[in-house]
């Protein structure tokens, strides 16, 4: 890549991804989608790369121009198509934090819901051992407890499955 101003040549800056890479003249190895900036104001350079061929590049500064401000010679690809680098740290979208959020969740209502699973399972030794005992009273309560454990545990795995669909369709459609 080169840059000439009224015929002559200028040196200028050149970027690549958005790092100093050298000046002008330069020429190196370049990735198909790289993004090429030029000057010192890094402005976008619309040269068209090839796969596995060299492109030799001009760019004329004009001299109606301020410098690092180039017109391009050669036709090349809409800057839209070229990937910018300062998009590239972009953070996350809300929707994709919200469906981390989900997934957190789901994974409580999952913790909780082992955890009264394991508490019916001590509710219904408890009832066998009362009837075992004729310990009517205590066989209700622990009973009524097996019940209600097992309720909540259903309840948790609701609560965890919800979460985890509706986390994964935000992160699908979030964007």
């Amino acid at each position: 890549m080169s840059t000439v101003q009224n015929g002559a040549p200028v040196s200028v800056p050149v970027y690549i991804n958005g790092v100093a890479v050298g000046v002008t003249p330069w020429s190196g190895l370049l990735p198909i989608c790289s993004h090429v900036e030029a000057g010192e104001k890094k402005n976008l350079v619309d040269v068209m790369l090839q796969s596995g061929k060299t492109v030799h590049y001009t760019q004329e500064l004009a001299s109606a121009m301020q410098p690092g401000l180039f017109s391009a010679e050669i036709p090349s690809v809409p800057s839209s198509a070229i990937p910018r680098a300062e998009n590239s740290g972009r953070s996350m979208s809300i929707a994709h934090k919200l469906a981390v959020v989900l997934g957190g969740a789901s994974l409580a209502g999952l913790g909780t819901g082992l955890w009264f699973n394991y508490k019916a399972g001590d509710s219904h030794d408890d009832y066998e051992d009362a009837v075992d005992a004729k310990d009517y009273s205590r066989a209700s309560s622990a009973y009524d407890d097996l019940q209600n454990f097992k309720k909540y545990r259903s309840i948790s795995y609701g609560v965890a499955a919800g979460a985890l669909a509706v986390g994964i369709l935000l992160w699908v459609i979030g964007d």
